[in-house]
């Protein structure tokens, strides 16, 4: 998102991150403390692979179909929060707690699922970013499983709000980290 600040700079942020969190808080998940699986190098798998690690995940693991890519993704938010244990990995996701589709499949019937659903268990979460649909063919094979489904609706939601902070805002600071866009 972006905006023109009273001197005529511009200024933006990204708030899929933000907004994937609170919507995981809203429906009651934490990511503090947890050790979550991210399939997705792209816009919105970035985002949310740097508030994961703002907002205290224990372990990142980073997947793309384009290993390079996740490794890149993983060096940028290992530099950002050192504290974040971050690796790349496979397909697969056991021992993770929550497992999060950041891509675009599954906004199709025919799309494939994005990680090996031999590895969803009872008691994870599994969370997508897709928005146009209530179950992604991810999160019907989670439910099969036993796993909490977590859609991208409440993601959606979020923005409202951080969009209005941000406007609001003064000379482009980000409403949540104080950095500046």
């Amino acid at each position: 998102m972006l905006r023109r600040d009273s001197q005529g700079y511009l200024s933006g942020t990204m708030l899929d991150g933000e907004d994937f969190v609170a919507g995981l808080r809203s429906e009651g998940y934490e990511v503090a403390g947890r050790r979550i699986f991210l399939a997705g190098a792209g816009g919105a798998a970035s985002g949310i692979a740097f508030a994961l690690g703002k907002h205290g995940a224990a372990a990142l693991t980073r997947y793309n179909r384009t290993r390079r890519r996740a490794e890149q993704l993983a060096e940028r938010v290992k530099a950002t929060w050192p504290s974040l244990e971050v690796t790349v990995g496979d397909a697969s996701h056991s021992g993770s707690e929550i497992a999060i589709n950041g891509t675009l499949l599954g906004m199709k019937d025919d799309d494939p699922i994005p990680m090996d659903p031999a590895g969803l268990a009872p008691g994870m979460v599994a969370a997508d970013v897709v928005i146009r649909r209530e179950a992604t063919p991810f999160l019907a094979a989670a439910a099969r499983r036993g796993c909490a489904a977590h859609n991208g609706l409440p993601m959606l939601a979020g923005q409202i709000d951080l969009m209005i902070e941000f406007m609001l805002s003064e000379e482009g600071q980000d409403p949540k980290s104080g950095e500046t866009g």
